[in-house]
């Protein structure tokens, strides 16, 4: 008789315990130096730049809108409020302190190893199976950027939810009332943290299929109900993803994924290797990158091409153990229906993405290689628990260290696209924002070298705007004069030339010109929050302390974790002989300035430490 996964295994607590506090203690230690991080890549515009997350006032707007991407919502169809609410309480709770968003990462990641054990309950593993199995989720290198990453967790809280779902299905033959609403709710809460969530229907119809449970006369009227739950929840959800993505428009653009000019067969044949791309990380996670855009991933020549080649093999491979163990071991097959079902979505085979690949996709879909490889070595490892131990804590610290590696790049944009263009020289995304980075530090002669770079990788006037930066930073003023003036011959109202040219003009002394540049990128771009700084600094200089004060407050209500900002605003006060407002910007500014200020923040600490 085949082993049914439909009712989980009874599991002793001492046993689970261990286990469970095995994966705690290898998640936490993994990911414990992602607490000393920044906010870096998407976190900026997702989380910092949000200003729906820092009221709760906002929580209407959270649910009815898409994504926060900078204001630019006709331009995505992303729908996470659920993802957007934990940020909303973090601010809350915290501000904009990125340990507290860190930390509820790291504790998202804790409860997503745990949720592996309820996974593997529901498949009917061994609790040393789905022990194994926790214990390399938590440490995989493959998740750094989903727990690393602030943006990155709605996986984990899909993931988590996704699982526990299952887990809730599958915990007896007609559960009550109770734990069929539980299940709704983790529905619920996977598909509004991220939309890969809709596929929790199709996951637990997986596990009734391979328990024969959808066949089986008795359990027919329970299974009916519970899953005429599942669609009202998905039908609800469907409705307010149409009110909130009403109006928005998908805009994918070939350089975050060269897939989308290519025909339906190339691009599913390309999106086919891709599979194999994630496969291959996730069996020898050595180089990973937060960007793999452009020509990162080099495109199939022909389908004759070796990773498409060992992509179906592997592929096929894995097919092959699940019919041949569908009875002896349902676990080859269910982990391959829920690695297939929760990376369809994003894989670019069904449609075009609006990325070509990106380690977060795998973080749900590595549940099942998980599970599949702690079945395979419960049943290889040698039954000498002393050797199995050794064996298992190898292997742990091996994938903890690469992890620990890994996730230290993600401390600042500097160390993560310095570590990515290493890794993707192919990115010309990767090389513009080191540029970018390397010039905000002063480092403007590598900086263009790779605005260079990324212009040769793939032209595009805001890699022109940003060379041009670099050559104005380098004294190379009529140079970065003519750049600027092509891009705006062909975009008069680019607001990143704009300020650019503004800043061209002010280093030639003509500040009045520079002020009427960064006014005309301000209103082509209301969201341009260095114009707005620049600007700011200009109206205080011309003597214009109010109008200063002003410009000053509309580029912290975009961005408030930038120093020079409330520097700007507290030269404004005080021009304008509002002390208290002045000394309470000063604060501000000498909690968040860096080393870069270090002489204004020694005069203001003076200034602070002086009676009013």
């Amino acid at each position: 008789m085949a082993p049914t996964i439909a009712e989980p295994r009874h599991l002793a607590w001492r046993p689970l315990a261990l286990w469970a506090a095995v994966a705690i203690v290898a998640a936490l230690l993994a990911y414990a130096g992602t607490l000393r991080n920044g906010f870096t890549f998407d976190d900026g515009i997702v989380v910092v730049r949000n200003p729906a997350i820092r009221s709760p006032a906002s929580l209407g707007r959270i649910v009815l809108e898409t994504e926060w991407a900078g204001g630019g919502h006709g331009e995505v169809r992303n729908y996470r409020p659920l993802a957007a609410a934990t940020y909303a309480l973090d601010h809350a709770i915290f501000g904009l302190d990125p340990l507290a968003f860190h930390a509820t990462n790291v504790l998202l990641h804790v409860l997503a190893t745990l949720s592996i054990l309820a996974l593997g309950a529901a498949w009917r593993l061994p609790l040393a199976a789905s022990g194994i199995a926790a214990l390399l989720f938590a440490v995989h290198p493959v998740h750094v950027e989903a727990v690393a990453s602030v943006v990155g967790r709605k996986d984990v809280l899909a993931c988590a939810l996704l699982a526990l779902m299952a887990w809730l299905h599958a915990a007896s033959p007609a559960p009550g009332p109770g734990r069929t609403v539980l299940a709704c709710v983790a529905y619920a809460g996977a598909m509004l943290s991220k939309e890969i969530g809709v596929v929790g229907i199709a996951l637990v119809a997986l596990q009734d299929l391979a328990s024969g449970a959808l066949v089986a006369r008795e359990r027919r009227g329970p299974l009916a109900r519970r899953y005429a739950s599942y669609l009202g929840v998905l039908a609800a959800y469907l409705v307010l993803y149409s009110i909130a993505t009403a109006g928005s428009r998908v805009v994918l653009d070939p350089g975050d994924n060269p897939l989308v000019r290519l025909p339906p067969l190339e691009r599913a044949l390309n999106a086919v290797s891709i599979v194999g791309k994630g496969l291959g990380l996730q069996l020898l996670p050595l180089r990973l990158s937060p960007d793999y855009s452009d020509a990162a991933i080099p495109l199939l020549r022909s389908a004759l091409d070796p990773r498409l080649a060992l992509t179906v093999l592997s592929l096929g491979a894995w097919a092959f153990l699940a019919v041949r163990l569908r009875r002896a071991a349902p676990v080859a097959a269910l982990s391959l229906g829920w690695y297939a079902l929760t990376l369809l979505p994003a894989s670019n085979l069904l449609f075009a993405c609006g990325t070509i690949f990106g380690e977060r996709l795998l973080y749900a879909p590595s549940a099942a290689t998980a599970l599949l490889a702690g079945a395979a070595l419960h049943r290889g490892l040698p039954r000498m628990p002393a050797v199995r131990a050794a064996g298992l804590a190898v292997l742990a610290l091996a994938l903890g260290a690469r992890t620990v590696a890994y996730a230290s790049a993600w401390k600042d944009d500097l160390a993560l696209f310095s570590h990515a263009a290493r890794v993707v020289p192919g990115s010309a995304k990767v090389h513009a924002n080191l540029a970018a980075q390397l010039l905000d530090r002063g480092s403007a002669e590598e900086a263009l070298a790779h605005a260079e770079r990324a212009l040769a990788i793939a032209p595009s006037d805001l890699r022109r705007t940003l060379r041009a930066s670099a050559l104005r930073t380098l004294g190379r003023l009529p140079e970065a004069e003519a750049a600027l003036g092509e891009v705006l011959a062909r975009n008069p109202v680019d607001a990143r030339a704009l300020h650019a040219l503004g800043l061209v003009r002010r280093d030639q002394g003509r500040l009045e010109d520079a002020a009427s540049l960064w006014e005309r990128s301000v209103a082509s771009d209301p969201q341009n929050v260095a114009a707005l700084s620049d600007l700011a600094v200009a109206s205080y200089l011309m003597g214009r302390h109010a109008v200063s004060a002003g410009q000053s407050r509309r580029a912290l209500e975009l961005d408030p974790t930038i120093a020079s900002s409330w520097y700007n605003l507290a030269l404004a006060e005080q021009g304008l002989g509002n002390e208290a407002a002045a000394r309470q910007a000063l604060a501000r500014f000498v909690a968040l300035a860096g080393a870069e200020h270090a002489g204004e923040v020694a005069a203001a600490r003076r200034r602070l430490a002086s009676p009013p």
